[in-house]
């Protein structure tokens, strides 16, 4: 997004592609890259960086809603879903730093290893989707 710093953007698109919002970080967990298939079926090389998020609000419906589901997952099982393998490692990376720090055994650990619902804006109750 130009004019917005990386960390910005990402926050952004946290809001716009899963409807969460929360503290993101300024230091990214990495970078990777991936082809990209436009609607005319033309592939373009991307280039995406990483940020971890604090989720503290889930909406029930945001930006693209209608194209995407969110789910909570440990990011191990993250890694196991994804499309992309450069991706697939950041997962894996973030989520043994994660034990290492001991996020997994803290009171609050869900919520470092995203597996707690952060509180909804919106009043919604399940619907069959949750929070990325």
């Amino acid at each position: 997004m130009k004019g917005k710093k990386a960390f910005s953007a990402a926050a952004q698109e946290a809001w716009e592609e899963a409807g969460v919002l929360g503290k993101i970080a300024k230091k990214p967990l990495g970078r990777f890259e991936y082809d990209k298939v436009l609607t005319d079926g033309e592939a373009r090389c991307c280039s995406v960086i990483v940020f971890p998020m604090a989720v503290e609000t889930v909406d029930s419906t945001w930006p693209e809603s209608g194209q995407r589901k969110r789910s909570w997952m440990r990011p191990e099982d993250a890694s196991e879903v994804v499309n992309e393998k450069g991706l697939a490692r950041i997962l894996i990376a973030f989520g043994a730093a994660a034990r290492s720090a001991g996020l997994d055994k803290r009171k609050d650990k869900a919520t470092a290893m995203g597996r707690l619902e952060p509180q909804r804006r919106d009043g919604d109750k399940d619907n069959g989707q949750r929070g990325l």
